[in-house]
Formats: C-alpha cells, structure tokens, sequence
C-alpha cells in the first residue's frame, strides 16, 4: 500500500491534470478567465474535492478509514470513523493542491 502522502499528492496531481483546462477557459465567477481568478474557490463551487474524494473513497473499510485516522495531519475528535476520515482527506487534498500550484 502507498503511503498516505503519495496518495494525497498522486490524487491532487490527478485533480490539477483534470481541472486545470477548464479552470483556465471558464469566465465565471472565480475561474481563470473571470474578474477574480481562484482555483480553490473555483473547485469548491464545482463541488471538484469532495467528488473527487467521494471517488477516491467509494471501495474503503474500516481498514483505510483507520488508516487515515493515522496518517493526515487533520484529526477529528469524535465523531464516526468515515465521516472523520472523508473530512480529513478532503482538507489534506485540498492543502496539498494549493502547495502544488504555488510551486
């Protein structure tokens, strides 16, 4: 199994390979051609990270879902197992798709 690292980089490169085009062509709001530009935002109001998530997680278990608990550096108190481990993805990807495109 890859380390969580590798999946959340391999996963925001797959995201940014993906948008990026679309992205770039869109004048509305927040997108590349639109008075203020702003990838996150823009993927946020495309619903991008959390179906990318979704799809990344559809076939986990418990197994994954612990293993998430162990590995990001986002930890939820509480709560259910799944629901922190989504959570917990979803800003880990979207952190690392900001580091990505400053860099």
């Amino acid at each position: 199994m890859q380390s969580y690292k590798d999946f959340i980089v391999a996963e925001a490169q797959r995201l940014l390979k993906e948008h990026e085009p679309k992205f770039a062509t869109d004048s509305g709001k927040n997108g590349g051609k639109g008075a203020s530009p702003d990838f996150v935002k823009w993927c946020d109001d495309k619903n991008v990270f959390v179906a990318s998530v979704e799809q990344a997680t559809k076939s986990w278990g418990r197994a994954q879902y612990v293993w998430v608990e162990g590995n990001s550096r986002n930890k939820e108190p509480g709560g259910a197992t799944k629901e922190n481990a989504f959570a917990s993805v979803l800003r880990d990807l979207v952190r690392e798709v900001k580091i990505l495109r400053k860099g």
